[in-house]
């Protein structure tokens, strides 16, 4: 009986030793080429290269009205590969302006509000037109202050502008649209649906939402270079979506953002602000949407300029990015100078 339970034993052991084996042979064959892949991927592939919105880890900050904005003291990074990799810092008030408080110390000050364009996503901060028009301004006696946040609505940029609005009393405020963009984005408030990871933006939801696996998703270059195909497939064809249903129902669908754009224009009227638009066109966006917006400006009596084809052309932009290059924010400078000075 004893030699049995034995010959029994060992030979639980033996198979237990053999699945050990064969489990551990099986891991190592799955992770060690993962390990590579990623190595390989780091070497090819700056971290901000790899992700799917031009950022790497910690540059933004959750904010509950907003869902999220830039990270004050933020040093790093925006990239596209192929097209820009260039140095951002955002200041300790949360916004790409190394000279701020110089610009705060003139008389009148000029306030600009948007997106990626006013944020000068691609290019160095000093090629952005809300740096390059600050001389001129200057002189004239005018601060810059350049209050974007890149990825911005037109109803996140009223939000977070009024706050600095409050303190800079401005003279003047040019808000900066994309029609297609800001309509699609505050129809549904989607950048609601985010939640700021490492200080990276991730869909709420997103598969297995565990830490674990939230911080292979923002630091590792595999899954990101992955995910980004993913990402941007499926941004592509949420955006054609939104674009039938645009051609189908354009009453519909700006009315989001036309609420907010006329509150932001009765608040400047209300404390005598100077106020002007600037919308910046595409061929890829419906013409029904820049038209029905232009057409509500002329209504309510909002000056308005428009940056688009023909005036600029493929020169002007990026390669395989829809941003400005520097040519194009030499060509919105020169012109949004001629607009401000226009402005009542």
């Amino acid at each position: 009986m004893t030699t049995g339970a034995a010959t029994k034993s060992g030979t639980l052991t033996s198979r237990w030793q053999r699945v050990r084996f064969w489990s551990l042979r099986i891991a190592v064959s799955i992770v060690l080429p993962l390990l590579a892949a990623e190595g390989i991927l780091r070497m090819i592939y700056r971290e901000e290269e790899a992700s799917a919105n031009y950022w790497g880890v910690g540059a933004f900050v959750a904010d509950e009205r907003l869902g999220y904005r830039h990270a004050p003291g933020f040093e790093g990074y925006a990239a596209r590969r192929g097209d820009f990799y260039v140095p951002v810092t955002i200041n300790a008030q949360g916004l790409r302006q190394k000279n701020l408080d110089e610009q705060l110390r003139h008389p009148r000050r000029l306030l600009l509000l948007g997106a990626s364009y006013v944020f000068g996503l691609g290019v160095a901060e000093e090629h952005g037109f809300a740096a390059l028009i600050h001389g001129e301004l200057n002189v004239e006696g005018v601060g810059v202050v350049n209050a974007s946040q890149s990825g911005y609505c037109v109803e996140q940029a009223m939000i977070f502008g009024l706050s600095w609005a409050e303190r800079v009393a401005p003279a003047a405020i040019l808000l900066t649209m994309v029609p297609t963009h800001d309509t699609m984005v505050g129809y549904r408030p989607l950048y609601l649906d985010r939640d700021i990871v490492h200080g990276c933006r991730l869909p709420k939801d997103r598969w297995w939402p565990v830490p674990a696996v939230d911080y292979l998703r923002t630091h590792s270059h595999l899954w990101m270079y992955f995910g980004t195909k993913a990402i941007r497939a499926s941004v592509a064809r949420r955006a054609a979506e939104f674009r039938a249903m645009a051609l189908a129902q354009p009453e519909l669908v700006i009315q989001p953002t036309l609420k907010t754009l006329l509150e932001l224009h009765r608040y400047c009227v209300e404390r005598s602000i100077a106020f002007g638009v600037i919308v910046v066109e595409s061929e890829k966006v419906p013409s029904e949407l820049d038209e029905r917006y232009l057409e509500v400006c002329r209504t309510e009596g909002i000056p308005v300029l428009r940056c688009g084809p023909p005036e600029f052309t493929t020169q002007d932009y990026f390669a395989r990015d829809s941003h400005w290059n520097e040519s194009g924010h030499r060509k919105a400078a020169a012109r949004v100078l001629e607009f401000v000075r226009g402005l009542d």
